[in-house]
């Protein structure tokens, strides 16, 4: 691991600027940041080429040719491939289980009506539900979703360069992590950063690979290898930079399951390749029949050899269509991948995984290993908003010359995910809670401190005054209408037992 003492290299940019070759040092650094990240990402067994391959469908690279396959049917076998992507499928279902319904989250910033309102309208410029979602992918097939801050004027929509305006606010995008490498010490602090892309030249018609170096006081940028500018670098490292892990491991999702969608993908395959070649029947006989015409309205003339008839000399050789293990073995394999991803076989939508289940409580049940993989990824995903959202504001603060406290004041950053995965697990909670409060089991307090965690005591009690003060309103109001309903106060309502005891008398 590098020293962060060793990560000090604002010393080297006169020399580096007065000649580039002195920019050697600060080279050979960002080499060994790459190193240090890739080892690092290969010791919890992320293979981040590997894991986008998956994820985008590119399985049938990883095929093995078989002892004694030929070459021939090796490439039929890649290229007639089943791909079943359940790669795809379980890393989208863990966004959706946490992002999925933006309405369900709730972020509050401060008590500060100004700070509150601004970070408001950043939410709203850099579309976070969107960002979060897409973030959310990133990390469950590379471990970690990197975002980086530039600054945007809010009325062009273009990058700012030069001098900021009011209208200039941080815009979110995202690196890709096969080709960006956050350096991070021991308790998740980013110290540096390394960026390889490649651009196209198009004054010199040339493809050109930009390698930018990012450390807490430089910033260095390489063309082709050559130092092309190095400066101080005037942000918070930081600021600039956030990395959402996707698990308290620096696990991806899909590790566990790779060697799985391969044999998943090659079983069906090959299923897939026997009933091609075996679906249609087969004609046995003895007797020639070389020179018979196989086509419509043709009479067939047939003489045997034998005594016998010559039906009795000719059948078809048929599948008989049982493939019970080979099926098996595949829902097996699809048993194992859902297992090993902690996905409920319920989010698949198979209708036969429902069993007999009748009632919404059973459901909820059956969805267990989503709903507590999502809880888990909720205790990570929460502090990776804080972070997002803190760096949004440092940023914006930046940009503005002003102080994070100053800009925003009584900073306080809260993200509460919502407690519903399943269609009509909130109906099943209201119920619940409803049945508890008649009870007395439970307070209209206990139920308000639940729903919002994170307001105070005062809040909660005015919440409280709100909810009795509507039914008290609900309640006179449906008086007022039964009332009205009856004549008023001056007729007395006849009851019912009056009204069957009259009309049995006529």
């Amino acid at each position: 691991m590098i020293s962060e003492d060793n990560l000090k290299l604002a010393r080297f940019i006169d020399g580096a600027l007065a000649d580039p070759k002195q920019a050697g040092v600060p080279f050979a650094v960002a080499g060994h940041v790459k190193t240090d990240v890739q080892e690092f990402r290969t010791g919890n067994n992320v293979a981040v080429n590997k894991n986008w391959d998956f994820y985008k469908g590119r399985q049938t690279k990883y095929f093995v040719q078989r002892y004694n396959e030929p070459n021939e049917a090796f490439a039929d076998r890649k290229k007639n491939a089943i791909i079943p992507n359940y790669c795809k499928f379980i890393v989208d279902v863990g966004s959706r289980f946490l992002y999925g319904k933006p309405e369900g989250i709730r972020r509050q910033y401060s008590a500060n009506k100004k700070t509150e309102d601004r970070l408001r309208q950043l939410e709203g410029l850099n579309q976070i539900p969107k960002h979060q979602l897409k973030s959310k992918k990133l990390a469950g097939v590379f471990s970690e979703a990197i975002t980086r801050f530039i600054p945007v004027d809010e009325r062009t929509n273009e990058q700012v360069t030069n001098v900021t305006t009011q209208t200039t606010y941080p815009r979110a995008i995202h690196l890709d992590a096969r080709y960006a490498f956050p350096l991070c010490n021991a308790w998740g602090k980013l110290i540096a950063i390394v960026i390889e892309y490649k651009t196209k030249d198009y004054a010199n018609n040339k493809d050109m690979e930009i390698l930018e170096l990012v450390v807490s006081d430089s910033r260095w940028t390489w063309h082709d290898g050559i130092l092309a500018s190095a400066e101080a670098n005037p942000w918070e490292l930081g600021a600039e930079f956030v990395v959402q892990e996707n698990s308290d491991t620096d696990e991806d999702d899909i590790q566990g399951i790779l060697n799985l969608q391969i044999k998943l993908d090659e079983s069906l395959t090959d299923a897939q390749h026997f009933y091609e070649s075996h679906g249609w029947p087969q004609l046995v006989t003895k007797t020639d029949l070389s020179q018979v015409v196989k086509q419509p309205g043709y009479i067939w003339e047939i003489s045997s050899e034998n005594d016998g008839k010559v039906l009795d000399e000719i059948d078809y050789l048929t599948w008989d269509g049982k493939m019970k293990e080979a099926r098996q073995h595949s829902q097996d394999l699809e048993s194992y991948v859902l297992k090993m991803s902690f996905t409920a076989k319920m989010v698949t939508g198979d209708l036969e995984a429902l069993g007999q289940l009748r009632t919404g409580a059973g459901i909820i049940a059956a969805y267990g290993p989503s709903i507590q993989k999502a809880e888990e990824r909720q205790v990570v995903w929460r502090q990776n908003e804080i972070n997002l959202f803190t760096a949004m504001a440092k940023m914006d603060a930046i940009l503005h010359n002003q102080s994070v406290f100053n800009r925003f004041p009584d900073l306080n950053i809260s993200i509460v995910y919502s407690d519903e995965f399943v269609p009509g697990e909130e109906l099943i909670r209201a119920e619940i809670a409803a049945m508890a409060m008649n009870s007395h089991t439970t307070t209209i307090r206990d139920e308000q401190r639940k729903k919002f965690p994170n307001a105070t005591e005062e809040e909660i009690a005015e919440r409280r005054a709100e909810i009795i003060k509507d039914s008290e309103e609900l309640t006179d109001s449906k008086r007022a209408f039964v009332t009205e309903e009856k004549g008023g106060d001056e007729e007395t309502p006849t009851s019912s037992s009056e009204k069957k005891s009259k009309e049995q008398k006529e």
